[in-house]
């Protein structure tokens, strides 16, 4: 815990330090290399100071003040910098190993090759931190620097530069990357689920294996990007947040996604359900996918958005569309036996050239008929679908919206 104000006597150590420290940049032999090492310097101000190539290894610094001072090569292992003001500050290769960075300040600093392998950089939503703020590295130019492993989950990294930076593994679960510019940075393995990446630019970056789950793809760059085996869950993904450049990238992973969906399904299909996995889709935003030449027998598409979605000449037998958003799809010379609509929206979507029809079901009690299980269209909206003729007697209608 911080301590509420600075002693006469520490200020003047402190002072006595920075004056001995200068003197040894400007000629080593009279003076002497600052060593705050291990101390407590909660609430210090050394702002504007000149500090290069000082030691704060395991220092208490927690609120202390290094606006505008210059840091380069300074070293601030295993510190803890909680609150800590570095805005404005020259930090060139500084090391932030290990360093506990509970809603430090660095916007506009220049942290070019620092080091912030392994720092701790928690929320304001991260357990056991009281009042805590999130880190702000807004404005501030990374290039280069070494964040591997590093925790930034949850700061604010708005507008900052990263040209170039390790970020392997590193922890950008939450963080607001509006702005931000990675460019040729390596993000292979990183977090960045649930990050806001508006206007973010990742030309050239390296983004193998990276968890992109739940992130938030506005006129995002993806210029010449590596993202083998990139992970997005698309089936949770709304797809209305990608747009400009960013959505061919998200399309593109989210059809990669149900491919590899539809294959356990077919597999499931081919073994009769010994091997491989049914597919089921519900309520999630499959727009603009391709379906097209699938056998998707008995798939479950229950409230999906399927909105210019492609199911040409597919398999479609007992598959379940109630609910679903299936505007401007498209269905032609598609199998729909036994198919459910009902309640889907279909207006505008292309139906010709489909079959229909019904398929009988064993009943479950003995010696009950089987139950006929028709194309089934009731209550579905049909507005401006292109349709064939269908025969009443092979498909269900009832409360259909047609024109």
């Amino acid at each position: 815990m911080a301590r509420e104000s600075v002693s006469a006597e520490l200020l003047a150590e402190i002072m006595s330090a920075k004056e001995a420290h200068e003197q040894w940049l400007d000629a080593p032999e009279t003076g002497c290399q600052a060593d705050f090492s291990h101390q407590d310097l909660s609430k210090c101000d050394f702002s504007g100071n000149r500090l290069t190539k000082s030691s704060f290894v395991s220092a208490t610094l927690v609120e202390a003040n290094f606006s505008g001072a210059i840091l380069s090569e300074t070293d601030f292992f295993g510190a803890d910098l909680s609150k800590a003001n570095f805005r404005h500050a020259k930090l060139q290769k500084a090391v932030f190993c290990g360093a506990r960075l509970i809603g430090t300040v660095f916007d506009h600093a220049h942290l070019e090759d620092t080091d912030f392998r392994g720092g701790v950089v928690i929320a304001r939503s991260s357990e056991n931190v009281v009042d805590s703020e999130a880190t702000c590295l807004t404005d501030c130019i990374l290039d280069f620097a070494n964040l591997a492993r590093a925790n930034l989950s949850g700061a604010n990294l708005q507008n900052a530069r990263f040209l170039g930076a390790d970020l392997q593994d590193a922890k950008l679960s939450g963080a607001d990357l509006s702005d931000t510019d990675f460019q040729g940075a390596d993000l292979s393995g990183a977090n960045l689920s649930n990050a806001q990446m508006s206007n973010t630019v990742f030309k050239d970056a390296n983004l193998s294996g990276a968890n992109l789950d739940g992130a938030r793809f506005q006129n995002t760059v993806f210029e010449n990007t590596n993202l083998d085996g990139a992970k997005l869950d698309t089936i949770e993904f709304p797809l209305g947040w990608a747009s400009g450049k960013g959505r061919k990238t998200v399309l593109a992973l989210l059809q990669e996604q149900t491919d590899r969906v539809l294959s356990k399904h077919e597999d499931w299909l081919r073994t009769n359900g010994e091997s491989g996995k049914r597919a089921e889709f519900l309520a999630q935003d499959l727009s603009c996918v391709n379906f097209s030449n699938r056998d998707l027998t008995g798939v479950t598409f229950r409230d999906t958005i399927l909105t210019d979605a492609s199911f040409c000449s597919a398999i479609l037998v007992m598959a379940n569309f109630s609910g679903a958003n299936l505007r401007n799809s498209n269905f032609e010379n598609a199998v729909l036996i036994g198919t459910t609509f009902s309640k889907a929206d279909l207006s505008s979507a292309r139906l010709k050239g489909v079959t229909v029809g019904h398929i009988d079901l064993k009943n479950d009690k003995a010696g009950e008929p089987k139950r006929r299980m028709r194309t089934d269209f009731r209550k579905a909206d049909l507005r401006g679908a292109l349709l064939p003729e269908f025969d009443p007697s092979q498909c269900r209608l009832t409360g259909a919206l047609m024109d």
